[in-house]
């Protein structure tokens, strides 16, 4: 029973991280097409996330 809540829980931490990477590629290419600069800043703030996942 337990490693089917590791599992769970794993495979849950890995949707989110491959949505947060895929908000990452969407804001800098909206920062690349808006012509503004590539920081770490600009993009968690276009991704709505932590300048720490980056």
């Amino acid at each position: 029973m337990r490693s089917s809540n590791t599992a769970a829980a794993i495979a849950a931490r890995r949707t989110q991280t491959k949505d947060k990477l895929d908000r990452v590629t969407t804001a800098i290419g909206q920062l690349r097409r808006d012509r503004r600069r590539l920081t770490v800043r600009a993009i968690a703030q276009r991704a709505d996330l932590s300048a720490t996942f980056l």
